[in-house]
């Protein structure tokens, strides 16, 4: 399969444990049995010193499936100033319905004393419905773990931080000290996520973070050696700066990410945003737009997305159509554009990056000169920065004819090209396609802490939102994603209180069942489990026997494998190792708790 490297590319094949083995002929056999008797070895002799080992973070991630947010609770400045208090119910109703967790965002910022030592009152008249935080959210975790739900305890809105890093660090580190020994003894469906969507400072420099993360789960686990916390990038938990995120050589983390994109679909007529995008907007997984993660940073141009072009019109000369990926760098090789236009009409196409001081120079490429027939063009893009994010092309023509692109796609010097013009199905499977790539290329597992449609008070239109919380579960689902909706019982709501109902499509769009959510790791024949059968037909495929499908569903399993559901040790290649390691697992002697197992 593209990018991944096998023992079977090679004409001799170094097993672990020294052996060469020969490609070709009646050897396969004999070399099949040899490697099953290893795999027995390796299992048996430790069965009787298996020790109970700590839980193995991709199961956790699994075990959160598809959950919800309580949102709009304890993450105002006091529980019930947005509109919703928390009541026993909910947690029964949100079990019964089939989700797995609950995501509890908790604004410790606004209960921590504003002086050292920053301490969070064991008693506050303020609270409601018990006598301090610490009692309610002690109250929140007895009422999920009664209904079987994990819950991750976020810290959220400490919008101070985010302004003044180093102002805060030591009060932000205190609230953690304590949330870490209160719960120290709390049991394992209690997770812990250090910090909602990192922003402002945190962007500008992305190290910054990485050691405030860092030195934050240095103070968790000193109360808390083995308990699963979730991390998140920069811009707002974005995927697009997952490729900054550095984290300590840790076990038990979570990467999570948020996705909210296109923001004027998923945020039409949010008040709280400047400027509020207008409503009713619509998302139609058919037409075109922007890609995962562009942004339009046009000028003097208005845009017009349609099923199979994107038409612009330029105000007058030098109006601008640029596309800028703010949360990205690229280092780009070539551009493949196709765009139609009047015969003779000339564009100027620059590349650049995005500068906070606005004293960046563009980076002059070609000139276009279109016609109405199309076609593709080539772009070398050698010249430009190596950390570009912005493609330009300005209208050098006199008049404001308009112009349609049908194509456009940057291609990278690691050989990838990431579509600046896709169709609204395809930015969200795109953007999940890049989460995955990191995630598998770090070793780590990923959440989606945050994903929704707000209704904009009714002018959102429902069956569009159900169709894009459907593409995004899908997308990051097929991948092994947790996730959590946003929100429970507010503007975004799955629930109405008012009412006392599910919003029932939205309910639909999250749980529906698709049959298996993903490919266990480890499963490469897709059954649904990982048993030694697993482990046996790696061992095959090493020595040739075997072959490889693309993906699950097979039409007949246990013949061909999913070549990267078996790299279970995540280094890029599927070997031997990867057998024992499922095989060691399976038998429960492994220092991993098997996947799926």
């Amino acid at each position: 399969m593209h990018g991944w490297r096998s023992a079977q590319k090679y004409p001799l094949i170094r097993l672990s444990f020294g052996l060469f083995v020969p490609y070709g002929g009646g050897v396969h056999r004999a070399a099949v049995g040899l490697l099953t008797i290893l795999l027995l070895a390796t299992v048996f002799p430790s069965i009787a010193t298996a020790q109970g080992t700590p839980r193995d973070i991709d199961a956790v991630n699994e075990a959160l499936g598809v959950g919800v947010n309580l949102g709009n609770a304890l993450e105002a400045p006091r529980e019930g100033d947005w509109g919703l208090t928390l009541r026993a119910e909910y947690f029964e109703l949100i079990a019964e319905a089939g989700f797995a967790h609950v995501r509890v965002p908790i604004k410790f910022s606004a209960y921590a004393d504003a002086a050292a030592p920053y301490a969070i009152a064991e008693a506050d008249a303020t609270v409601v419905n018990a006598s301090s935080l610490w009692e309610r959210i002690d109250w929140v975790i007895a009422q999920a773990e009664a209904n079987g739900l994990y819950v991750i305890l976020d810290l959220h809105h400490y919008d101070e931080l985010h302004d003044d890093p180093a102002g805060h660090r030591d009060r932000f580190l205190a609230i953690w000290d304590q949330v870490a020994t209160r719960y120290a003894d709390a049991g394992p469906l209690v997770l812990f996520e250090l910090l909602n969507e990192p922003n402002a400072a945190f962007d500008v420099d992305r190290q910054v973070l990485n050691e405030l993360l860092s030195d934050a789960l240095a103070v968790v686990r000193a109360t808390n050696p083995i308990r699963p916390v979730l991390v998140g990038p920069g811009a707002f938990n974005g995927i697009g700066a997952l490729n900054d995120l550095v984290l300590p050589p840790d076990p038990n983390l979570i990467v999570s990410v948020h996705f909210y994109d296109p923001f004027p679909f998923t945020h039409q007529g949010a008040e709280w945003t400047e400027p509020v995008p207008p409503a009713p907007a619509t998302w139609d997984a058919e037409n075109l737009d922007l890609g995962a993660g562009w942004q339009n940073w046009s000028w003097d141009t208005t845009l017009a997305f349609g099923a199979e072009t994107v038409t612009a019109e330029f105000d007058r000369q030098w109006a601008g159509l640029q596309f800028a990926h703010p949360s990205s760098d690229f280092d780009p090789v070539s551009l493949r554009v196709e765009i139609l236009g009047s015969e003779g009409h000339e564009l100027a196409l620059r590349c650049g990056r995005i500068d906070p001081n606005d004293d960046a120079e563009d980076v002059d490429i070609a000139t276009l000169t279109l016609d109405q027939v199309g076609g593709i063009d080539l772009f070398d893009l050698a010249t430009c920065p190596d950390d570009t994010n912005r493609i330009v092309f300005m209208n050098a023509s006199p008049d404001g004819a308009p112009i349609n692109v049908t194509t456009a796609e940057i291609c990278l010097s690691d050989g990838r090209c990431d579509r600046i013009v896709e169709t609204g199905a395809q930015v969200v499977v795109s953007r999940f396609d890049d989460a995955a790539r990191w995630a598998l290329e770090n070793g780590r597992p990923l959440n989606v802490g945050e994903f929704g449609a707000f209704s904009a008070g009714g002018l959102a239109d429902l069956d569009e939102r159900v169709e894009w919380t459907t593409a995004v579960r899908r997308a990051a689902r097929s991948h092994g994603m947790s996730m959590s909706y946003w929100e429970f019982g507010a503007g975004f709501g799955v629930y109405d209180p008012v009412a006392g109902a599910w919003v029932q499509p939205l309910v639909d769009a999250l749980l529906v069942d698709e049959g298996p959510s993903r490919i266990p790791t480890g499963d490469v024949n897709c059954d649904g489990r990982v048993d030694i059968v697993d482990a046996l037909l790696i061992a095959q495929y090493v020595v040739g026997v075997r072959g490889e499908r693309d993906a699950c569903p097979l039409v007949d399993q246990a013949t061909e494998l999913v070549v990267p559901m078996g790299d279970v040790d995540r280094n890029l290649m599927l070997d031997i190792v990867d057998a024992m390691l499922i095989a060691r697992c399976v038998a429960g002697v492994s220092e991993v708790v098997c996947p799926g197992g």
